[in-house]
């Protein structure tokens, strides 16, 4: 891209240019260009003899015939003016990327190059009407010729950027790259940004009344552009920025970028997205309450979307293919999840799965088509949650060292950004290889098939032995499921390793001090469990954390009876059922919405 300027005030115009680049291995002998029709479009240009053969204003798509072809590995320059003005107000769907004290925009405003697949309609009714064919499905993961798109926007890759943004005199702008100067001019300020290494193109642009927090993680320098009176999460953020960079460099790889900021956004839309180096948040995370017992969702919601610097960022999956969020949603939420765990502590981390298991739960009751998480499409609650779940659940029984090196792997192997680019399975083959074969039918359940479980303690009664010691003896019951994609469910053997615990009598809503807590193989049906314990139980049960997927985890914990030696209840304790993590989240525990990993055009995701 060329050098773009933009002025901001209420109106926005954008001047610049591409270089177009012949990337395949035939003559290019026309160009398409697609330009969004809310903005108006003063010029467009290439810098070869061209004529336009198609100009439709009302959908924005214009195609010019080259009057010589551009061969492979040739390039020509294509240069735009576009501008974005609002006349008067409309009774609806009020533009909110350009306001009085500010402004938030993105690629959407400049032209998109080629045939685009993402303009087609979607919806059954207007293809019908149209008299077009259904659209076909996306491809699944091991269909040939899927992974030749990085972005679902198929006009460019990796770039260099150069852009000098005019604002005025009392804002700041921004955008991805490195600051070159700032300086003032007749009333208004600019700031020219140039990234320094190829980066993902989003066009994106911020400008507002900032105020400046800044800080230094090792030689990166840390800064947070924000509201000059939105100050209660300042620090919640900087922590998880320090956390978040020390733990994914040492477990995924250095960090590619020389900065990294987080820049607040109004609350019209979404709630987080990641840029190269740079996070947008909506203003509510800079204000929002963290009480006592919930989970810290600014520092998990930073981590998450600096995650996506390793996952959706400098390595993506190929874009429109089955099970491309497993490999950024997944990951990024996977990734906040052991950031929350180090830093917080292992009960917090089961906070954050209990609510991701919930959120699933809820999503699963109310949407269709459920699919494996291998296979993800536009389902928020599989990419983000049921995907990230899974991976905990594998780090829990296979170790974070596996898992992680695992992600090395995969990482190493894609990092370069080019194509062929990666889909499910590729992660996937790398799980596999570090996964014992005892455990691999956990990947099954957890990723190739939509597995349920259906876990009751229906009895725990103690009686004590002759060593000072007591035994507890619970029974279970226990039964395994697979869904297909309406819903029908099939009972399946079971014969899974899944934990028992025993607990000493404690306050609140977890189950207490374990006193036992280890993993059983438990098969389909009801079983006897006896367990010795050092002190007087008060609850025990099967699964007591919720970590399988069970729609009715309320009832793995029972209150412990006492018992006489021939095994009849003596003076029964009450059957007190400790409330699972999933419901104690709190209200605003570990909520996020991040963008699929830098794509340029959705905020939200």
């Amino acid at each position: 891209m060329g050098v773009t300027r933009a002025s901001l005030s209420r109106s926005s115009s954008r001047r610049g240019s591409f270089r177009l680049v012949n990337r395949t291995d035939t003559p290019i002998g026309s160009v398409h260009v697609y330009l969004n029709p809310n903005v108006r479009t003063r010029s467009v240009s290439l810098d070869r003899a061209a004529a336009a053969v198609l100009v439709d204003e009302e959908v924005g798509y214009r195609i010019y015939a080259l009057e010589r072809a551009l061969e492979p590995g040739e390039s020509m320059q294509l240069s735009f003016d576009v501008a974005f003005r609002p006349r008067g107000f409309p009774n609806s769907d009020v533009q909110t990327d350009v306001v009085a004290n500010g402004a938030y925009f993105h690629r959407n405003w400049l032209p998109f190059i080629g045939y685009q697949p993402m303009l087609e309609l979607a919806d059954a009714w207007s293809r019908e009407h149209f008299g077009l064919q259904p659209r076909r499905p996306a491809p699944r993961p091991d269909h040939a010729g899927t992974r030749q798109y990085r972005w679902a926007w198929r006009d460019a890759d990796l770039v260099q950027v150069d852009a000098v943004i005019g604002t005025t005199a009392d804002q700041v702008a921004l955008t991805p790259g490195v600051l070159r100067r700032s300086w003032k001019e007749i009333g208004r300020r600019y700031f020219h940004y140039r990234t320094a290494m190829p980066t993902a193109f989003g066009g994106t642009v911020f400008s507002a009344k900032y105020a400046l927090l800044e800080d230094r993680w090792n030689d990166v320098p840390l800064s947070i552009y924000y509201h000059p009176s939105h100050t209660d999460n300042l620090q919640r953020m900087v922590r998880s920025m320090k956390a978040s960079l020390a733990y994914f460099t040492t477990e995924f790889g250095p960090y590619p970028d020389t900065q990294l900021r987080i820049v607040e956004i109004p609350r019209y839309g979404g709630y987080g997205t990641a840029h190269p180096h740079t996070v947008a948040f909506t203003e509510d995370v800079f204000f929002s309450r963290v009480r006592d017992g919930e989970v810290d969702q600014p520092f998990y919601g930073t981590a998450h979307e600096i995650a996506h610097t390793w996952w959706g960022g400098w390595v993506r999956g190929a874009a429109g293919v089955r099970g491309a969020g497993f490999l950024s949603e997944s990951l990024a939420n996977y990734s906040a999840m052991m950031v929350t765990e180090k830093t917080y502590g292992l009960e917090m981390a089961r906070r954050v799965y209990g609510f991701q298991l919930e959120r699933y739960l809820r999503g699963r009751a109310t949407q269709a088509r459920e699919v494996p998480v291998l296979e993800v499409e536009d389902q928020p609650y599989i990419a983000y949650r049921k995907g990230a779940i899974a991976m905990y659940t594998l780090r829990e029984h296979i170790g974070e060292e596996h898992v992680n090196t695992a992600l090395r792997r995969y990482f190493a192997k894609y990092r370069a950004g080019r194509p062929p680019y990666p889909t499910s399975l590729d992660l996937y083959a790398e799980l596999r290889a570090v996964t014992p074969d005892s455990l691999q039918y956990l990947l099954t359940d957890w990723f190739e098939k939509v597995t349920l479980w259906d876990v009751e303690t229906k009895r725990a009664a103690v009686e004590p032995t002759a060593t000072g010691e007591y035994v507890v003896t619970l029974e279970v019951v226990a039964k395994k499921l697979r869904a297909d994609s309406v819903g029908n469910e099939t009972e399946v053997p079971m014969a899974d390793l899944v934990e028992i615990g025993v607990f000493a009598p404690g306050e609140g809503i977890g189950p207490g001090e374990p006193l036992y807590l280890k993993r059983h193989r438990i098969r389909s049906g009801e079983q006897t469990i006896r367990i010795n314990v050092p002190r007087v139980p008060a609850r025990a049960g099967i699964d007591p954390y919720r970590k399988l997927i069970d729609r009715k985890g309320d009832d793995n914990v029972v209150g412990v009876e006492a018992a006489d030696r021939g095994g009849h209840t003596l003076q029964p304790r009450a059957r007190s059922r400790h409330r699972p993590h999933s419901s104690s989240a709190g209200s605003n525990a570990a909520t996020s919405s991040t963008s699929p990993g830098w794509a340029p055009a959705p905020r939200n995701g």
